[in-house]
């Protein structure tokens, strides 16, 4: 980090929000993306399928998951590291998720 502290960005399907070319959404070819929903997240994976690389519209997988935690964790890990995706991401998807969870579950019981 150093004297100019953390360099963050804020661009579409970068998990962790550090500016690097590993997180980024933009410079890969494959990314995940976890983002809050109603109740539970919505997977976005890009496709790798070349018809649907050229349409932007069509580019990316969205998945909304909405059951209990264990299996929305096991969910991310097929996508990510069985389906041999992006293993490197596991760890920060997983991560991502339990801050939602864990920010979704005491908005239900302020509620």
């Amino acid at each position: 980090m150093g004297k100019a502290g953390a360099r963050l960005t804020t661009e579409p399907n970068n998990l962790t929000g550090a500016s690097s070319f590993k997180f980024s959404g933009l410079a890969n070819a494959k990314t995940i993306s976890i983002t809050p929903a109603e109740r539970g997240i919505v997977l976005t994976t890009k496709s790798r399928k070349a018809a649907r690389v050229s349409k932007p519209s069509k580019l990316f997988n969205k998945v909304t998951l909405t059951r209990d935690f264990r299996r929305v964790a096991n969910t991310i890990v097929k996508e990510t590291t069985d389906n041999f995706y992006r293993p490197d991401l596991q760890k920060a998807a997983l991560a991502k998720w339990s801050l939602i969870y864990r920010s979704q579950k005491r908005a239900a019981k302020s509620s």
